[in-house]
């Protein structure tokens, strides 16, 4: 089991591509892929400390036509299947913080996305804090893979 270690801003500095996602439950990691299998996205960290992300759930479907014309419900289909906010970041030893200046979920701006991170070799793992549930303690895990300038999202 990966444990948080201290990162600083300029470990996480640049862009990072999401490798995968996962739940742990009781520390073990379980089989199920929050996002889908074949979620994929982008986060970045800039020098100015404003960081931004965007996240698609893997097996999204495709809209019948464009996000205006299509129906209600396949919009807001789309909407839930994807992820994107932008702000501030901080980054205080084992915890980073995303402050949310806009997002995607209107009722999460302005508040605060605490990440646990786990940095090892090119790899971050942002583990979010854990919840207990009726199946044990639960987290949610993003692990993410450094880009290198000018690489493209496969």
């Amino acid at each position: 089991m990966m444990n948080a270690i201290s990162v600083t801003r300029e470990d996480i500095l640049g862009s990072w591509r999401l490798i995968r996602t996962y739940e742990t439950i009781d520390g073990r990691e379980s089989s199920r892929l929050p996002l889908g299998a074949g979620a994929y996205g982008i986060i970045h960290y800039l020098p100015d400390n404003r960081m931004y992300v965007m996240m698609a759930n893997g097996g999204r479907a495709r809209m019948s036509s464009g996000r205006y014309t299509s129906g209600m419900e396949e919009t807001a289909d789309s909407a839930k299947s994807f992820t994107a906010y932008a702000g501030l970041y901080t980054v205080k030893e084992d915890v980073i913080a995303h402050h949310l200046d806009i997002c995607l979920y209107e009722n999460d701006t302005g508040t605060d996305y605490i990440r646990i991170p786990v940095l090892v070799g090119n790899r971050l793992t942002l583990k979010m804090p854990p919840h207990p549930t009726e199946k044990g303690v639960v987290q949610w895990c993003l692990e993410w893979e450094k880009m290198e300038p000018g690489e493209l999202l496969p």
